[in-house]
């Protein structure tokens, strides 16, 4: 059917997509060029600068001839040079992929025909946000992810007919991608412990610049540049963190992380372990170590303790001491008992024996001394206790 189909941009019907038309332009190996596409191609191969080529000899029945008139003087068409080969693209269909807010740069390079070339973007066909077309050569910097078809349309400097061609190409732009690494998933630390846990980031540009975001917990510190969590945490408990990167462009991404925090449970460890001597009435001093729970300790006598008179509990820091004179001899059997700032206890049995104070002289008894005038007179004595 003729005239039944819409007619082209200058209002002519039938121009294009009925049958392909074989031209006088060579191809290779003495084959001509084939302009545009047929019934039954596809809607791409039947664009006027779709090209393919046949022989002389061939017939088709979506092959055929277009009668025209000469627009240039056939002498002057009879003298321009046969190009060795036809004007065509040299990139492939699908250009390097791109990543969004990162700079990027595609050259279209052609071959063929005859050199200086005119490349242009093809009517209708745009360029993602971002990137400029110029010199040949797409650049810029996407700012939008995605899959993009971008069309072009290239003539030679041939004479008097210029040759053309035309090429949709496919470009990727991905995702900007700025992350933080994965690992660790979680963090198990210990109360006043050393910590150390280094963050990865992934994408982005450098250089980064790590920070933690909200509530900061006490005596730890995220190293701006390494992104190495440090320090000894002093909140016990399960917490979160927010974890915050940004790269040179300005770009953040943010990552939450448990925290778990442990205290160790409350110990006594008296140093020695075993109870110095002691003797009633004399001084007398004896270490008690203590490690767990949350400082400040006490240190004390349980309430059923049997604690010699003249001994008290105290502690300093992270050491408590019993001490002092006590008062009478025995064999005691003490509790102690530590609590620490959140009302946590422990105990531990200890005993002590405490020797009498013995100030004797021997010997004890020495009956009568005899002796003779003028003459020295000795008597050995010994002092214990």
């Amino acid at each position: 059917p003729v005239g039944l189909k819409s007619a082209n941009e200058l209002g002519l019907h039938d121009m294009s997509g009925n049958i392909a038309e074989w031209c006088w332009t060579p191809a290779i190996t003495g084959a001509r060029q084939i302009r545009g596409g047929a019934w039954l191609g596809s809607t791409v191969d039947c664009e006027i600068a779709h090209r393919s080529f046949a022989g002389a000899s061939e017939k088709h029945d979506y092959l055929g001839f277009r009668y025209a008139r000469n627009l240039v003087d056939p002498t002057e068409l009879a003298d321009q040079k046969t190009a060795e080969l036809a004007l065509g693209f040299a990139t492939a269909k699908a250009l390097p992929d791109a990543t969004a807010n990162t700079p990027y740069s595609a050259k279209i390079e052609l071959q063929g025909g005859k050199a200086p070339y005119a490349l242009t973007l093809k009517t209708g066909s745009t360029l993602p946000l971002g990137l400029v077309f110029s010199e040949g050569t797409i650049r810029g910097t996407p700012k939008t992810a995605g899959t993009f078809q971008i069309a072009f349309s290239a003539t030679d400097s041939a004479q008097p007919v210029k040759n053309s061609a035309a090429r949709v190409f496919t470009l990727h732009v991905a995702p900007y991608g700025l992350s933080i690494g994965s690992e660790p998933t979680s963090i198990n630390a210990k109360y006043n412990e050393p910590l150390s846990v280094s963050f990865t980031p992934t994408g982005g540009a450098e250089p980064y610049r790590w920070s933690l975001v909200g509530n900061i917990p006490r005596a730890l510190r995220l190293d701006p540049r390494s992104g190495e969590l440090s320090g000894k945490p002093l909140n016990p408990g399960i917490t979160s963190l927010t974890i915050r990167l940004r790269d040179s462009k300005g770009f953040e991404a943010l990552r939450v992380v448990p925290l778990s925090v442990a205290v160790e449970p409350l110990e006594i460890s008296p140093e020695p372990a075993d109870a110095p001597a002691a003797v009633a009435g004399m001084m007398f001093v004896w270490n008690i170590g203590i490690a767990g729970g949350i400082p400040p300790y006490t240190l004390k006598p349980a309430p059923d303790s049997n604690l010699p008179k003249g001994l008290s509990a105290w502690v300093t820091g992270t050491t408590g001491k019993l001490a002092g004179k006590p008062a009478a001899p025995g064999a005691y059997s003490i509790t102690l008992e530590v609590s620490d700032s959140r009302g946590e206890k422990t105990t531990r049995q200890v005993s002590l024996t405490v020797a009498p104070y013995d100030l004797a002289i021997s010997p004890e008894s020495i009956g009568s001394l005899t002796g003779k005038f003028k003459d020295a007179l000795e008597l050995p004595l010994t002092a214990t206790g």
